[in-house]
């Protein structure tokens, strides 16, 4: 009996516990032990009962009549029961335990944001992708499983896949390497990729996620232009400061000098020198007008105040036009200007500009060109451009002065072979007004073996 009651206590406990306090989803997996512990209470209920209504005239305590094997029986068949519901018990709670492992994993693995897809090692067949794959390349699951990623062509560069592969295969693990992919709609996109290799059912498998990041890479691009031109437009103003504190102030300290000395000499009636002051004062006031025009033209060129007003025009008309007011400087040297121009070649351009970048090169290369020289301006008209050629037999440029000619931040200028002087800025109004064209300019030129500059001009 004392056995009966204490067993009847414990299981009444363990009943207890797992119907009344056992959390709502436990009793599924627990029910099956509880109901075991309460037939252990009833037959433990019965055997009390029987201690106090057996007949007590038997002393042969090892003596057992039907009930008490009855009870026995019972015992063992809950026993066995038992043991059947707690294995099923435990497996039901690891099967759950795997059920919210499975649902937390496809939770973390389809939340993301990045791009992530399951493949084999031996062939590359996607098995699995989550939504962020889809939302960046577009593609669907139905679309990729059972697919590579060269089926499906994700990558821009296949070389790239093979390093991948490569490395993969060679034990090591991709972390966050820049590459380029392609969306199904052709779009180029900019991953950061990291991969490596897992072990899954015995197979040798692939985890690679990919973080779209063109969005950051465009604005970081835009941060870097911005930061050049921040970078220009700070050089162009220290170049306008320097042209105007120093270049434009030379020619009028020459004019103001020399004017005061044909002062004196008209007072005094001295006719000694006064061509010659009249000639220096002609020639500064051309000079500071010369940079007055450039710097205007400049100003409004970067300022973005310049008007572009393209037309059909004659080239070698214009040409013939800009010499006219260059031969007098020209035939002050003796140099001679040769033309090896084709008849009626026409441009579409605008014409106060292409006037501007000739007349800068014409007056350039008499400038650096010695007395008795020759200047050959020439123009070919290719299948989709015309090209403008002004060569000159002058003092040339070294390597180092032609990787400066076209950089506003970097000064290049330098005395020309009867000291005329020079800003340089001629040549950057030439390269703002060929690009505006959508042409392009280049030099080329040797010391001592004079200079070839040539720019373009697209026909349409």
């Amino acid at each position: 009996m004392n056995l009966a009651v204490a067993m009847f206590i414990i299981c009444f406990q363990y009943a207890f516990l797992i119907f009344h306090r056992a959390s709502r989803d436990m009793r599924k997996m627990t029910f099956g032990v509880g109901v075991v512990f309460s037939l252990y209470c009833l037959i433990n209920i019965a055997r009390v009962g029987e201690f106090f209504i057996r007949d007590r005239s038997i002393t042969n305590f090892f003596l057992s009549n039907e009930f008490d094997a009855l009870a026995l029986i019972s015992y063992q068949i809950l026993f066995i029961l038992l043991t059947y519901n707690l294995a099923l018990m435990f497996n039901k709670s690891l099967l759950v335990s795997i059920a919210s492992e499975e649902e937390k994993f496809s939770k973390a693995f389809h939340s993301s944001p990045y791009a992530v897809i399951l493949t084999r090692l031996t062939d590359g067949k996607i098995f699995e992708a989550n939504r962020g794959f889809q939302k960046i390349y577009g593609y669907l699951s139905s679309e990729i499983l059972g697919k590579s990623t060269l089926d499906i062509g994700i990558w821009d560069n296949e070389a790239d896949r093979l390093w991948v592969v490569g490395e993969l295969l060679n034990g090591r693990v991709i972390k966050e390497k820049e590459f380029l992919f392609r969306s199904k709609n052709g779009n180029s996109i900019t991953g950061l990729m990291s991969a490596e290799v897992f072990i899954l059912k015995n197979e040798k498998c692939i985890i690679s996620s990919i973080n779209d990041i063109s969005k950051r890479k465009k604005a970081e691009e835009a941060l870097y232009e911005s930061e050049a031109r921040l970078k220009e437009l700070n050089a162009t103003k220290d170049k306008f400061f320097s042209i105007i504190a120093h270049d434009l102030k030379n020619p009028f300290n020459a004019i103001i000098g020399f004017s005061n000395l044909l002062t004196e000499q008209i007072q005094k009636k001295d006719q000694d020198g006064i061509e010659e002051y009249v000639s220096i004062i002609r020639n500064s006031s051309q000079r500071a007008m010369d940079l007055l025009t450039n710097l205007l033209e400049w100003s409004r060129s970067q300022t973005g105040r310049m008007e572009f007003n393209p037309e059909c025009i004659e080239l070698v008309a214009l040409i013939n036009h800009v010499t006219e007011l260059t031969d007098a400087a020209a035939g002050q040297k003796s140099i001679s200007i040769k033309k090896e121009l084709p008849h009626n070649i026409n441009v579409f351009a605008d014409k106060a500009m292409l006037s501007t970048i000739l007349r800068n090169l014409i007056s350039n290369a008499i400038k650096f060109t010695n007395r008795g020289g020759f200047i050959v301006i020439s123009a070919r008209q290719n299948q989709s451009d015309i090209t403008v050629t002004i060569s000159d037999s002058g003092v040339g440029i070294t390597a180092d002065g032609i990787k400066k000619l076209f950089r506003i931040d970097e000064s290049f200028s330098t005395i020309g072979t009867q000291n005329e002087t020079g800003t340089g800025l001629g040549l950057l109004i030439c390269k703002e007004f060929v690009q505006r064209h959508g042409g392009k300019i280049r030099a080329e030129s040797k010391p001592g073996k004079g200079s070839i500059f040539s720019f373009t001009i697209p026909v349409s």
